[in-house]
């Protein structure tokens, strides 16, 4: 597997990753683009061995600090660390010392992924998605986690 930061040409990609991944939540192509062109936002791309991108990572980064906006892999890798992978690996890369990101309250496997790296409860937005359901909140510090991997 290969982690690369995403380019102009991975939009159509990465839109049908999210499509796959979030069917009714999905982000279009102008989401998509605008992290592609942002500066301070970052898209990066898991591919398999033949070069097919098999799951993304978005996230801000100001400093030191990051916010996960998304984390996707498609539902036919799912299951198997590519997760934890892209997330540790990317965290690492961008050399954060502390990260943060909203989870939806009744989503177990993502809420075991974020513990398994060391992300804990921080607060709980109500609410928060559009579908009414609470989003969870959750932190990330390098100083207690060493090893991330």
């Amino acid at each position: 597997m290969k982690i690369r930061e995403a380019l102009s040409a991975d939009i159509v990609a990465l839109v049908q990753l999210e499509q796959a991944c979030f069917a009714g939540a999905a982000w279009g192509e102008t989401a998509v683009e605008a992290v592609i062109q942002s500066t301070y936002r970052h898209a990066f791309v898991l591919e398999n061995a033949a070069g097919r991108a098999v799951g993304y990572v978005i996230l801000q980064v100001v400093l030191d600090e990051g916010e996960i906006e998304r984390i996707g892999i498609l539902p036919d890798h799912r299951g198997q660390g590519l997760g934890k992978y892209l997330l540790a690996t990317v965290m690492e890369r961008r050399q954060l010392a502390r990260c943060f990101l909203e989870v939806r309250e009744n989503n177990r496997d993502a809420k075991a992924l974020y513990a398994s790296l060391g992300f804990v409860t921080c607060g709980r937005r109500s609410g928060y998605y559009i579908d009414g359901t609470d989003a969870i909140m959750m932190r990330w510090e390098r100083d207690n986690n060493e090893e991330t991997k």
